[in-house]
């Protein structure tokens, strides 16, 4: 279990939801490639979904292009995150709470979703068993998240990352509850003409929402390390690790 400081994720995620979209691109990635799949796994209509985490509306509005349901909540840490689904999420069905605290979820669900959000929760594996509560039996719970070579690059030069799933242990912790549909995981590199645009991105996407996600040490040592390791004569690397999760409520 780890321990994330929700008030500064808040605040970095406000600072970076004017640049969000244009630099998260994996993340767009991701919903898209859920949405994909969610469709072989989905009845002809749902009828209450739940989106976790729905920060700029891009899976909000992949789920109601592709995804048929007669209501959706959403929820994020933040008021002004509403203006971005405004046109998919009724103002009353806005959760304005941490999405890992399951007393501030609607019940009878029949569609959990989640886009590059889980990551953040202290305790993933404990949400997913307390909020089977508020899901319907047969209930589909699909979710993107980062599996452990997420940011390996920073990860090796400072120590420090937040604590990434590993498909074996969540299967296993979850299995009383939950039976696994579909699960793909991939790397996907990207590069960058210098280190400083590597803390760029992460920054703004939103990613430094923990002091862990940054360097500790001063800029220079970092990025004389940073060079050493992860360089190619061009270009700096920086590694997500998506992971699709696909679930069926026991």
């Amino acid at each position: 279990m780890q321990t994330v400081d929700k008030t500064r994720v808040k605040k970095k995620f406000l600072e970076a939801l004017h640049s969000y979209d244009d630099h998260a691109s994996v993340q767009r990635l991701m919903g898209l490639e859920l949405v994909r799949e969610l469709n072989n796994y989905s009845p002809e209509k749902f009828g209450t979904v739940l989106e976790i985490g729905s920060g700029t509306g891009k899976l909000t509005k992949y789920l109601s292009r592709e995804i048929r349901f007669n209501t959706i909540f959403c929820n994020d840490l933040f008021e002004e995150a509403y203006p971005y689904i405004v046109k998919w999420c009724k103002k009353e069905n806005f959760l304005v709470c941490d999405g890992e605290d399951v007393s501030k979820l609607p019940g009878n669900i029949d569609l959990l979703v989640s886009n590059a959000a889980f990551q953040w929760f202290n305790d993933l594996p404990g949400f997913l068993h307390s909020v089977r509560s508020r899901l319907n039996d047969n209930a589909i719970a699909g979710f993107t998240t980062f599996g452990p070579s997420q940011f390996k690059e920073t990860k090796e030069i400072t120590g420090k990352c937040l604590e990434y799933v590993v498909r074996k242990d969540l299967e296993e912790q979850i299995q009383d509850k939950y039976k696994v549909l579909y699960f793909n995981e991939w790397e996907e590199t990207l590069k960058f003409a210098s280190v400083k645009r590597v803390l760029k991105h992460i920054s703004s996407t939103g990613v430094s929402g923990v002091s862990s996600s940054l360097p500790s040490m001063d800029f220079e040592t970092f990025q004389t390390k940073y060079k050493e390791k992860f360089f190619d004569g061009e270009m700096y690397s920086l590694t997500y690790h998506p992971q699709i999760w696909i679930l069926k409520a026991l």
